[in-house]
């Protein structure tokens, strides 16, 4: 337990602190000046985001929590809130799967009940705070790898890219685990703490399991390191405290959760974390499918995974725990399905790790074309946050293809890099395309983890599996009068004047309610070849990818759900042609009809 002398200390230390005497605390708040009028000016300054998903509900949590003592408000209730919110009518309470309303955690939505009174961007607000003070703590955390520039460079990047950006400015869990666990792990970069500032870092730990379930493993392993610090010094009167707390905490959110959600587990709904036997399908849907993968919109995260592993090769100790952080928040807190939301929910809570693991790979990248490398990423990765700040609200319809980056084709023509893209479905077309990006960025760390140090051909590489990638997405739109449309509401049949080798059929409403989970309506396919042969697939996405060994002649496809295909050309007909060097010169990479 802390004695009088250690109290004390802390006291006057913090007094100090505040006064401006601490070096470091003047640091820090200069840096968060900097990162607010950076970060947050622009957040600021952008279209508002729309109020969807799940903040409807931890909105009504706090806000009904603080005039009403419960969680959930009675329809009426409800309705008046919205309106005065949004100006528009609410038809029913924000119900998710199975029209339940208590779906999400409502113990931060608790304590910060009382800010709920200034309304939605009042919660908002202390969102983008919580995020703001989290990317302090992020740079001082980078700044342990030895380098200021590096150390801001990734910061800025984590703060400016999805997936944290879209996360900063609404009322979602997300910022607050980010905050927590860069608060938490920076401070355990500083073993020789006094009894306070470990009982401060405990409960920073402690409280990311209410925040959300999701960040309950990462809690563990990073408490059971603050343990070990401790056991190290020899203080096991503060580690059998420290061990109390924990338990005590646990008690408290066992109790709550069954007390509330009538389960241990609480809040856990359908965005369950994968089984082992699922890691690879699942995580690779959710780093690439065009709705909500990470790596679809900022692929400059390549680059800090191979940080983390050619760091802890060098005998870094923040790469070590960050690779084993970043494989644990991965495989325990990607769901299978986030719904409704901006890009790559899920991967919010690794965005510490990897920023660290960026950081440490632009410090080792000294020289011009690893350096030109990562900017080619960053680049690509800051267009994307371009979109978002522009049109913040277009990334919510990236359900069946990616309207983002076919705003760009539309524009600039040329390359469509939501084609490619796998949707979020269990057909074998998708699940086949998130298999093949996933191997090609391994392909791309493996490269990358020795490119800084081993010379140009291990950076080359990596240029290569980038212009394979812009490859797959060189198209040409079809001019219609090039192919001829026979549509019928349960049949739609393109028939082309010259054979295509592959392409894409695209039709309807890219943002159909329809294809969605748990029902995933199906398209029966049937592409018939230039010398008279047909393939026979099925296919759940508005973007039908096809390809014939021998060249399509013909695509036709055939529903029996209720999705009136004529309807949807009607609205949208595009006929994509490959241009990829690579699927016009490698013929058994296409299918065989």
């Amino acid at each position: 337990m802390a004695n009088p002398t250690e109290i004390v200390t802390t006291l006057q230390s913090t007094r100090g602190a505040v006064a401006g005497g601490d070096p470091a605390t003047r640091r820090f708040f200069r840096d968060f000046l900097i990162l607010a009028l950076a970060i947050g000016g622009t957040l600021l300054l952008s279209k508002r985001q729309a109020l969807t998903g799940d903040e409807p509900r931890y909105f009504m949590f706090a806000r009904s929590f603080i005039e009403h003592g419960r969680f959930v408000m009675t329809l009426p209730q409800w309705q008046h809130l919205y309106r005065a919110t949004t100006g528009l009518e609410a038809a029913s309470l924000p119900v998710g799967y199975h029209d339940v309303a208590l779906l999400n955690g409502v113990y931060l939505p608790a304590v910060l009940a009382p800010v709920s009174l200034a309304g939605l961007a009042a919660l908002r607000l202390a969102t983008l705070l919580a995020g703001l003070l989290g990317l302090a703590c992020l740079l001082g955390l980078a700044r342990r790898t030895g380098s200021g520039g590096a150390a801001w460079v990734a910061t800025l990047v984590a703060g400016l890219s999805i997936p944290l950006l879209p996360y900063l400015h609404i009322f979602y869990m997300e910022t607050f685990l980010f905050a927590l666990l860069c608060a938490a792990w920076w401070r355990l970069q500083t073993p020789t703490r006094n009894t306070l500032g470990d009982v401060v870092t405990g409960c920073l730990l402690l409280a990311l399991p209410f925040v959300h379930l999701r960040a309950a493993v990462v809690a563990v392993v990073l408490y059971g390191l603050l343990l070990w610090q401790v056991c190290m010094r020899g203080q096991w009167l503060r580690a059998a405290a420290l061990v109390a707390l924990a338990a005590a905490a646990l008690a408290v959110l066992v109790t709550a959760n069954l007390s509330i959600y009538g389960t241990v587990t609480g809040p856990v709904n359908t965005a369950r974390p994968p089984l082992p036997s699922e890691w690879f399908g699942v995580l690779s849907m959710q780093l690439f499918n065009v709705r909500h993968g990470l790596l679809a919109f900022a692929p400059v995260w390549l680059l800090g995974y191979a940080g983390l592993v050619a760091g802890a090769l060098r005998g870094s100790r923040l790469a070590r725990q960050g690779l084993v952080l970043a494989a644990i928040a991965a495989v325990t807190g990607v769901g299978v399905n986030p719904g409704e939301c901006w890009p790559a929910r899920f991967w919010v809570l690794s965005i510490p790790m990897l920023a660290v693991g960026l950081c440490l790979w632009w410090q080792m990248a000294r020289t011009r074309l690893p350096r030109i490398l990562a900017l080619s990423l960053i680049a690509f990765t800051l267009l994307n946050s371009y979109a978002f700040l522009k049109h913040p609200n277009d990334l919510l319809e990236n359900r069946q293809s990616g309207t983002t980056y076919q705003a760009w084709f539309d524009k600039v023509g040329h390359l469509d890099f939501g084609l490619p893209l796998p949707v979020e479905t269990d057909d074998p077309i998708d699940r086949t395309a998130a298999t093949t990006l996933a191997i090609g960025s391994l392909l791309f760390v493996a490269f990358a983890i020795a490119a800084p140090v081993r010379g140009p051909a291990w950076t080359t590489g990596c240029f290569l599996l980038l212009l394979a990638a812009l490859d797959a997405a060189h198209v040409r739109l079809v001019p219609p009068a090039q192919y001829r449309v026979e549509a019928r509401p349960d049949r739609l049949t393109l028939v082309m004047q010259q054979p295509m080798a592959a392409g894409y059929v695209q039709l309807g409403r890219p943002w159909l309610p329809l294809f969605g989970p748990p029902q995933w309506p199906r398209f029966d396919v049937e592409a018939d070849g230039a010398l008279g042969q047909s393939r026979h697939f099925e296919a759940a996405r508005n973007v039908v990818p096809v390809s014939c060994k021998d060249g399509i002649r013909s695509v036709t496809i055939a529903t029996r759900s209720a999705i009136d295909l004529a309807d949807a050309a009607h609205y949208r007909m595009r006929l994509y042609r490959s241009q990829s060097m690579i699927w016009r010169t490698v013929g058994w990479l296409r299918d065989r009809c």
